[in-house]
């Protein structure tokens, strides 16, 4: 088993033990919750510069496009109602990833060097988060404040650059693109913050959040680096009470 496999698997299990943990606790409240959204990056994946010298000047960029995201997992609040303790699995669907020269960025030329490689991208998450939740327990609306941290992996699908194309430089910069999309051989740590609100007194609860991840991407081979990311993301969901 790789080490993504082995690192989903101990969250799911993980997350399977923590209800009976909890309901050993009077006065907590267990709920079951499931959340779907938006994904958002706001900063690049990474960079590649070539070592051909004629072509050194075309550094590539990289980005994770926008893409849905669904997650699920279990909820404990405190006998106070104030503050609530979530467990959860979130991963992007249908994703992809983008790759371009940066002088594409600024510059006027839209030809074939400056179309972008896209490629086919799943990230996967299993986080832990503290939730602060204001007002009373029997109140309808109520605004949350959300720390959390947790793993994150990525699995790129790219297909092999062709090397019969007519011009060698689009050669050339698919083969800069491929380092930055390449499966990781660990998971990554990130850490999350947010805020938002939720409806609801009784069994079925409902949520709105807006919340921002920052965390190291550590792609890249040879000449390629990873950097830091800056991502946004915006649920909305529902929780059941099972306790």
């Amino acid at each position: 088993m790789n080490v993504r496999a082995t690192w989903i698997v101990s969250g799911l299990l993980a997350l399977a033990l923590v209800p009976p943990s909890l309901i050993a606790q009077d006065g907590w409240t267990v709920r079951l919750a499931g959340e779907v959204g938006g994904f958002l990056s706001t900063r690049d994946l990474g960079k590649n510069v070539g070592t051909v010298q004629e072509l050194q000047v075309l550094q590539v960029t990289s980005r994770m496009d926008q893409a849905p995201v669904v997650g699920g997992g279990f909820e404990a609040v405190m006998p106070d109602g104030r503050t609530m303790f979530r467990a959860l699995f979130r991963t992007t669907v249908s994703g992809s990833a983008s790759a371009k020269v940066a002088l594409c960025k600024i510059a006027d030329d839209r030809g074939a060097l400056c179309v972008p490689r896209v490629v086919d991208v799943t990230m996967a998450s299993f986080l832990g988060e503290i939730v602060f939740l204001q007002g009373e327990a029997d109140d309808t609306f109520r605004q949350n404040f959300i720390i959390g941290t947790g793993l994150r992996s990525y699995r790129f699908t790219a297909e092999a650059c062709d090397p019969d194309v007519s011009l060698y430089a689009l050669f050339t910069i698919c083969e800069l693109v491929l380092p930055m999309f390449q499966d990781q051989v660990s998971v990554q740590p990130f850490v999350e913050f947010g805020f938002g609100w939720s409806y609801g007194a009784g069994p079925i609860n409902a949520y709105v959040r807006a919340l921002g991840v920052v965390g190291p991407y550590a792609g890249g081979r040879g000449t390629a680096e990873g950097s830091y990311q800056t991502d946004a993301t915006f649920v909305g969901g529902l929780s059941f009470r099972v306790r």
